[in-house]
């Protein structure tokens, strides 16, 4: 078995309509998602958030909003990679499984 059948036989595959699927609900939109996180901030009023994983982040107390804000940020950067990843290569799973 090759290892790109290996992975694709551990992709999650649902046959509801949320979460992932196989093969239309892998592909992402990086536009929705931006727009979510940027009112979300935008209401959350906390002004500049530190990038995750930055000492400036790690100084923030675990219960405080900008941390799991700069979070999120942070995932909007992947969906955003996904995106660019699926649109030079429409195949999903055509990464190995690896995220962009």
């Amino acid at each position: 078995m090759t290892d790109q059948a290996t992975t694709r036989d551990k992709l999650e595959t649902r046959t509801d309509s949320h979460g992932a699927g196989s093969p239309a609900s892998q592909q992402v939109s990086w536009w929705p998602v931006h727009q979510f996180l940027e009112s979300v901030v935008a209401q959350a009023n906390y002004g500049p958030l530190p990038i995750a994983g930055t000492p400036a982040w790690q100084q923030l107390a675990d219960g405080d909003p900008r941390k799991l804000l700069a979070v999120a940020m942070s995932g909007e950067h992947w969906v955003l990679r996904r995106a660019d990843f699926f649109a030079v290569n429409p195949c999903p799973g055509a990464d190995g499984g690896v995220g962009g």
